[in-house]
């Protein structure tokens, strides 16, 4: 009698681990839409990601993404909303290194510790950095632009806010070339891009997508990309380094990464999504064709070796450049 008792035991709680695994979040991940949390106003690269992954994701997930943009504080607001977010992948950053690499370098004392408070997920592209002035600048190239700047220090450059990629990339021009300007930072490139095409800053740093519109209408002018070549996408364009001042080379990466303690299993779930939306497509025509980013798409373990080498690198970039947040 006792054997059986201790058989029919085993038996429910066998069937009833069974039933808990189950029902565990991973395994019936999603059941609600997904929010993707954008540290910038629409219209700049993280968003332009966000809005085309979101879309291929939802539709291989057969679930909604949600793209909502929290712009401001260089991302850091944007960042801690997913850090203080139930760990259940309902809830993900699509930021770009100003946010989990620049800020937590430049600051005195970080906000946060990417390594520590998120989960990464996936490193998704790379894009290459340009340096735009507006039409009436009397410049048509990088050592004009420099030259220029010398007689007028203090020339107004725009960026994506303060502590981000754009605004360490004109730190490095304004280091490098021996130049002084003054800095204005916006909310994002969907508000820093109108400000250099209306005149309102001289300068300002982007990526392709952000300016190519406005280049072709004659509103800006493209002088130089800041990286360790030229993109396919615009091949008679000149790198910074060759057009007149060596070592001005600053990309963007753009990744997606949940909040810490989300399981593993779902943080793996949302990596291979990514990388399968990568291989549509119509995902490489609008993301690699058209915005001329690179293509990326890593697993998980692979976006952490690829963050802690950007806050090393970014470190160094800080303080060479002497630039702090408090």
């Amino acid at each position: 009698m006792l054997r059986f008792v201790l058989r029919a035991a085993c038996v429910a709680l066998a069937a009833s681990s069974t039933s808990v695994f189950a029902q565990t979040p991973a395994a019936s991940y999603p059941t609600k839409p997904i929010r993707l949390i954008v540290p910038y106003a629409p219209g700049g690269s993280p968003d332009s990601v966000a809005r085309v992954f979101g879309q291929a994701m939802g539709e291989s997930m057969g679930m909604q993404f949600v793209v909502e943009n929290r712009p401001g504080g260089a991302g850091v607001p944007a960042a801690e909303s997913v850090i203080r977010a139930a760990p259940d992948g309902y809830t993900v950053l699509v930021a770009d290194s100003s946010v989990y690499a620049i800020t937590p370098s430049l600051s005195a004392k970080p906000p946060f510790e990417p390594l520590r408070d998120l989960a990464p997920v996936s490193l998704a592209v790379i894009s290459p950095l340009l340096l735009v002035v507006n039409a009436a600048v009397p410049a048509n190239n990088v050592r004009e632009f420099v030259a220029l700047a010398k007689t007028k220090p203090g020339m107004a450059f725009g960026s994506s806010g303060n502590a981000t990629v754009h605004h360490l990339a004109m730190e490095m021009l304004r280091s490098l070339a021996g130049v002084e300007f003054t800095h204005v930072p916006y909310k994002g490139a969907g508000q820093s891009v109108p400000a250099v095409v209306a005149g309102d800053v001289a300068a300002i740093f982007a990526a392709i997508p952000a300016v190519s519109a406005h280049a072709k209408a004659g509103k800006v002018r493209i002088l130089g990309i800041a990286a360790p070549q030229r993109t396919s996408i615009m091949p008679d364009l000149p790198t910074i380094s060759e057009a007149g001042v060596p070592g001005c080379e600053l990309t963007i990466s753009i990744g997606f990464l949940a909040p810490a303690r989300t399981p593993p299993e779902i943080v793996r779930r949302l990596s291979d999504e990514v990388i399968k939306a990568l291989k549509q497509p119509d995902v490489r025509q609008r993301l690699g064709t058209a915005f001329g980013f690179d293509l990326i798409g890593t697993t998980p373990e692979q976006y952490v070796e690829s963050i802690r080498t950007e806050l090393q690198t970014y470190g160094k970039l800080a303080r060479t450049a002497g630039v702090q947040v408090n």
